[in-house]
């Protein structure tokens, strides 16, 4: 009778043990996957792949919230939740990153586009010294066009590009009315 107990006890134990086991387990492999998760996504963020990095975060968010809801151990519990906190940091240190990329992207353009406008009022300048009033009136318009897009935008040039702007267009209708003065037009 002494066995049979003990092999009831054994058997009930194991019963009863056996659904931590699978939870135990199951714990750990959501850790695991939202821990790879997690290292995928930190690699994008070092390769300043951003938003890319956002997308990776938030599943790993996701997968270290839903293990941080699951029956599992005490310490495990506190590891998916820091990681669900760390996770929340770290995209929105990816958002502020791609708005200054977006940004200084921004601030290129602009700087190439006011070099464009800048060689095209040069070359207007050129057509005014020859008369040429038509040629020097496209390429002060064209440059006007350009610096008002600078001035428009939300870049740093844009306060350097309203009076070149306003210049241009004024050379523009000066070339308008000598050509005018002249009967080419």
């Amino acid at each position: 009778m002494n066995d049979v107990m003990r092999i009831i006890i054994l058997a009930i134990f194991f019963v009863v043990s056996y659904p931590c086991q699978i939870l135990a387990d199951e714990c750990n492999d959501y850790k695991t996957e939202a821990s790879r998760i997690y290292d995928k996504a930190r690699a994008e963020y070092e390769q300043k792949n951003f938003e890319e990095a956002i997308e990776i975060f938030e599943r790993a968010k996701r997968n270290y919230r839903w293990l941080s809801e699951m029956e599992c151990q005490p310490e495990m519990l506190n590891y998916a939740n820091k990681n669900v906190e760390a996770c929340t940091k770290t995209i929105a240190s990816c958002e502020e990153n791609l708005e200054k990329q977006k940004k200084h992207k921004a601030e290129v353009e602009a700087v190439e586009q006011f070099n464009q406008a800048t060689k095209i009022f040069n070359e207007g300048t050129d057509f005014r010294k020859k008369r040429q009033w038509d040629e020097a009136k496209a390429a002060f318009t064209k440059a006007a066009n350009i610096w008002v897009s600078i001035a428009d935008g939300e870049t740093d040039l844009g306060e350097k590009a309203k009076p070149r702007a306003e210049k241009a267009k004024e050379l523009a209708e000066r070339a308008q009315n000598r050509s005018e003065q002249d009967g080419n037009y």
